[in-house]
């Protein structure tokens, strides 16, 4: 597993975090800016009897007491997930098309919170057809104007640098 020095940076007072040791939880702290080795503080649903469930993390999501392998993780995890923040829930028919995107067919990505991006090529979106539940993209190297064929895949996410704005976000109530 790949691991992500600074997964945990943008943790904020409420995020919903996962340990693979002691299940959800929430961040109550993130101490981002002084000098300490663990700044993330995330309290446990489940708390052990005769502790108060609050455990002390760094950013890329290793324990105090566990300095080898990190076990939080933003969303439940399935073995070998990368973790990294998930993306907002994206409103497909406002993207435009050429957007760059990452797409892939890989089944490794079913049940990831985060996605092995080495699964994944870059594209330009075209459109999502819930139909059939698949995006339809050409390749990096065409736009619209020049394209002479599409691909149809399962899985697709805005590319990392492209800033996503908040009309192609779904907003969650």
């Amino acid at each position: 597993m790949q691991l992500l020095e600074n997964v945990f940076l943008t943790a904020k007072a409420g995020d919903r975090v996962w340990s693979t040791l002691r299940g959800w939880g929430k961040v109550i702290d993130n101490k981002n800016g002084m000098d300490v080795p663990h700044p993330i503080l995330v309290e446990f649903d489940y708390n052990e009897p005769g502790f108060n469930g609050i455990y002390a993390y760094n950013y890329a999501g290793m324990c105090l007491q566990n300095t080898l392998y990190p076990e939080l993780f933003w969303k439940k995890q399935k073995p070998g997930c990368i973790t990294a923040r998930p993306q907002p829930d994206i409103d497909w028919k406002c993207v435009p098309v050429d957007t760059p995107v990452l797409v892939s067919n890989a089944e490794s990505n079913e049940g990831c919170e985060a996605i092995d991006l080495s699964d994944y090529e870059a594209m330009r979106f075209v459109t999502y057809m819930p139909v059939i539940e698949k995006f339809v993209c050409f390749s990096n190297e065409e736009d619209s104007e020049t394209a002479q064929s599409m691909s149809y895949f399962t899985h697709c996410i805005i590319h990392p640098n492209v800033t996503i704005p908040p009309a192609w976000v779904i907003i969650q109530f």
